[in-house]
């Protein structure tokens, strides 16, 4: 005889509305971190053509 498991609906909604918020807390993290890193990248290209001007100059 298998015994059935019962959730009330109040936990089964605040199960779901707590996965919701870490899926989105997740996806601004994983978005905040890839706008820094192409940041950092544009940076370094500035700083590469600012060293050759800087160079050029000597």
């Amino acid at each position: 005889m298998k015994k059935k498991i019962t959730v009330s609906r109040g936990v089964i909604t605040c199960l779901t509305i707590f996965i919701a918020a870490c899926l989105i807390l997740f996806s601004i993290i994983i978005y905040d971190y890839l706008k820094q890193k192409e940041e950092i990248v544009s940076q370094r290209k500035q700083l590469k053509v600012f060293a050759a001007d800087i160079n050029s100059l000597k």
